[in-house]
C-alpha cells in the first residue's frame, strides 16, 4: 500500500488517493471492535443519500440505494464530491447497487427488481473474472458472452469502452476490450483440460454472472421468457448496458480458478471499474435531463 500511495502523490486529480483511503477505511473498520467507526460512516452516508440494506433472509446479498438528487444537494452544500462526479441539475433517479450475487442468483434478483420498478435506465455489471491472457488486477471489457447455463451466446452493445478507462489509469493496470466471455456454472468446476479448450475456442474471460444478468435484461427488453440454445443480439440502448470485469486470477498460471485474493493488487482495477460505471450513470442522467428540457 505504501508503494501505491507514493505513486498516488503524482495523481493530479487525487483519484488514486481516494481509492487507497477507501480501501484502508474497510480495514480500519474491521479493526474497530466497538463498531463506532462503521456507525459514523453509515450515519454520514444516510445524510448524503446513501442507504445500505442488509440481507436478513435467504440470500446473503446486501445492497445500496443511492438517491442521486440528495447526493447532488449534499455536493452543493459541501463541495466535497469530485468535480467530475457532479450533477448540474435536479435528478430524480436512484442507483441500486447489489453486492453481489453468484451465478443464477443474478438473474433472479435483477428480474425481481425489474418487476417492481417503473423504469430501468441502465444495467451496469462489475464483476471479477479469470482471464486466460491478462494479469491479475487488469480490466476486461467483453462484447460477447456465452452462457453455459442456457447455452446462449449474447452479442451486446457494451456502453463501456477502453477510452472511458485508459485516460484515468495510473498504476500497472491494463485494459483489454473486445473480449469473449464465458459464464461457467462454478469457479471450481473447471479443470486444466476444460480451460485449455476454452482458450482454443477464443474465450479470454471466465466468470459466473454475465449470462444470467443478460437473460434478465433480455426479458426487460422483450416481453417473453429468455431463450435457450440460441444466438441472442441485444443492441437496444434502453436500458443502457455496460459490463466490465476485473481480473482476479489466471488459471493457466495459477493452480485453479478462484485461488487466492486480489488484496492490494486489485485496488486500481476494482475502484476504476466502479468510477467508470458511475461516470456512465452521470452521463446518462445528463443526457436525460437535456432531453426533458427540450
Amino acid at each position: 500500500v505504501l508503494e501505491l500511495w507514493r505513486r498516488a502523490q503524482y495523481d493530479e486529480h487525487a483519484r488514486m488517493q481516494r481509492h487507497i483511503l477507501y480501501y484502508l477505511l474497510k480495514k480500519y473498520e474491521q479493526a474497530d471492535v466497538t463498531g463506532s467507526v462503521t456507525r459514523r460512516r453509515l450515519e454520514h452516508e444516510e445524510q448524503v443519500g446513501i442507504w445500505r440494506i442488509e440481507s436478513r433472509k435467504t440470500l446473503d446479498i446486501p445492497a445500496q440505494v443511492v438517491d442521486m438528487g440528495k447526493l447532488q444537494e449534499f455536493h452543493r452544500e459541501s463541495g466535497m464530491l469530485p468535480k467530475e462526479h457532479t450533477l448540474p441539475w435536479e435528478s430524480d433517479a436512484c442507483i441500486i447497487n447489489i453486492d453481489y450475487p453468484l451465478g443464477r442468483t443474478a438473474y433472479f434478483i435483477l428480474s425481481k427488481i425489474a418487476e417492481h420498478l417503473q423504469k430501468v435506465l441502465g444495467v451496469y455489471i462489475i464483476g471479477k473474472a479469470a482471464s486466460l491472457t491478462a494479469e491479475v488486477g487488469d480490466l476486461l471489457i467483453p462484447y460477447t458472452v456465452t452462457d453455459l447455463n442456457t447455452d446462449n451466446t449474447f452479442f451486446i452493445n457494451n456502453c463501456i469502452h477502453i477510452n472511458d478507462i485508459s485516460g484515468i489509469l495510473q498504476g500497472d493496470c491494463e485494459v483489454y476490450d473486445n473480449q469473449k466471455a464465458v459464464t461457467v456454472l462454478g469457479t471450481f468446476l473447471q479443470n486444466r483440460s476444460m480451460v485449455d479448450s476454452m482458450l482454443l475456442r477464443g474465450f479470454t474471460d471466465i466468470e459466473m454472472e454475465a449470462g444470467p444478468y443478460l437473460s434478465a435484461v433480455y426479458e426487460m427488453i422483450f416481453p417473453k421468457r429468455y431463450p435457450e440454445h440460441e444466438t441472442v443480439v441485444i443492441r437496444d440502448s434502453d436500458p443502457e448496458l455496460g459490463i466490465i470485469h476485473y481480473v482476479s486470477d489466471n488459471p493457466l498460471r495459477d493452480r485453479k480458478l478462484g485461488d487466492g485474493s486480489l488484496s492490494f493488487g486489485g485496488i486500481e482495477a476494482t475502484y476504476t471499474a466502479t468510477e467508470t460505471v458511475l461516470a456512465k450513470i452521470i452521463n446518462r442522467e445528463r443526457a436525460r435531463s437535456l432531453d426533458q428540457q427540450v
